[in-house]
């Protein structure tokens, strides 16, 4: 065992921020008044970008912390304790690349499921409805991560491979040395490809279904997204 621990955080609040406002959008009317000047791709695209841009400036301001926490750390005893407490020798760059990778997947990876589970509700009041799909997920995926020091069992081996589980899963399996890289690689390659297809489907189905209003509930809304986004072009 290395030592190392990893517990991938993907940010729930960037999640409400889309849906929320995907579901404000539709309850107040306004996607109309939008959609007829810009096509619904182009918005599903550029509410991706927007978050990616919030995220971007939180990244932006941890590593400017952590710049500063490295140039004060001769004169800080206590910065300098904890940055001579970290075994940085043990960690490595395969590990790190990993972790930001799985970063990556799993913030586009959730944020577009939420873009997508947004626009299935019809109003502000159902946003909540719209992230529990998300939510659950999160949380299979958290809670399998933490239990990975227990042990590797057939289950955590599975899950390290399934999108939207496996950022979460494989960095810490990885952290713990339960899986070497060319595991890493193979689960990487599997979620930016599921990424891809997964973006052009839910662009499609945001645009079959971000002005359909349903109260019928998020697995009726889903169906019947599916069936308008087979006849849109």
């Amino acid at each position: 065992m290395s030592g190392r621990r990893a517990n991938v955080r993907l940010s729930p609040e960037l999640w409400g921020i889309i849906s929320q406002e995907i579901a404000t959008e539709k309850g107040s009317r306004i996607e109309e008044s939008i959609l007829t000047a810009i096509r619904a791709s182009t918005q599903f695209y550029g509410k991706l970008l927007g978050v990616a841009a919030l995220l971007a400036v939180q990244l932006g301001f941890y590593a400017v912390f952590a710049a500063l926490a490295w140039m004060l750390r001769d004169h800080v005893p206590a910065i300098s304790q904890l940055i001579n407490g970290i075994n940085w020798g043990a960690i490595g760059w395969p590990f790190v690349l990993s972790m930001l990778a799985f970063f990556a997947i799993g913030i586009i990876s959730y944020t577009i499921l939420a873009a997508l589970c947004g626009s299935l509700v019809s109003n502000q009041e159902q946003a909540g409805m719209a992230l529990q799909p998300v939510l659950y997920l999160g949380m299979i995926g958290y809670f399998a991560a933490i239990n990975v020091s227990s042990g590797s069992g057939p289950i955590l081996k599975v899950f390290s491979y399934i999108p939207f589980i496996s950022p979460l899963v494989m960095p810490a399996r990885f952290g713990v040395d339960q899986v070497g890289i060319s595991a890493v690689l193979i689960a990487v390659i599997i979620n930016v490809i599921f990424l891809a297809g997964f973006t052009w489907f839910s662009a499609r189905a945001y645009r079959a279904n971000v002005l359909v209003y349903s109260d019928s509930g998020l697995m009726n809304a889903f169906k019947k997204s599916l069936t308008l986004s087979k006849h849109t072009k």
